[in-house]
């Protein structure tokens, strides 16, 4: 290999490599976005669930959160107890077999059509006072971002 195409290859190397550690440093913690519908909103991509568990526990208000189907299932196998803080969930992907065991802990679950849904969803809540969560990882997190925050452009 040349010397020219193997040093071209570093610098699209170190690159690839420098933009994912901005993309792991920007995403990878509790994002808060201010008070949206009267809610105080935060989102986290890709988010540690003991983390997020932590953080749900610890609000003094009920909870709306969107979110994926593995992630609320994890929460309700691994800490049932916070159950009782979440006054609704929202889930934007497929629901899988064997769900209806823990599906009866929540107080309020939607299933909808994808984020866009989801979020649409919310403007019918009575949620002013409480705290919103929005939840994505997996393959797909990149579109359901830029969904989330177009929905966030567009109420403002």
């Amino acid at each position: 290999m040349s010397q020219k195409l193997k040093h071209s290859l570093d610098e699209r190397l170190l690159g690839a490599r420098q933009e994912g550690l901005r993309e792991i440093q920007n995403n990878g913690s509790v994002k808060a976005h201010g008070k949206v519908l009267g809610m105080d909103t935060f989102s986290w991509v890709n988010p540690d669930m003991d983390g997020l568990s932590r953080m749900i526990g610890s609000m003094p208000n009920a909870s709306v959160w969107v979110t994926e189907f593995k992630q609320v299932e994890w929460l309700v196998r691994n800490y049932p107890e916070l159950v009782k803080g979440i006054h609704a969930v929202v889930i934007f992907d497929s629901i899988e077999d064997g769900a209806a065991d823990w599906l009866d802990d929540l107080r309020s679950v939607a299933f909808t059509q994808g984020v866009s849904d989801s979020l649409m969803f919310l403007n019918a809540l009575e949620s002013e006072g409480m705290s919103f969560f929005f939840t994505i990882s997996g393959e797909k997190w990149r579109g359901r971002k830029e969904e989330f925050e177009s929905y966030l452009y567009g109420l403002y």
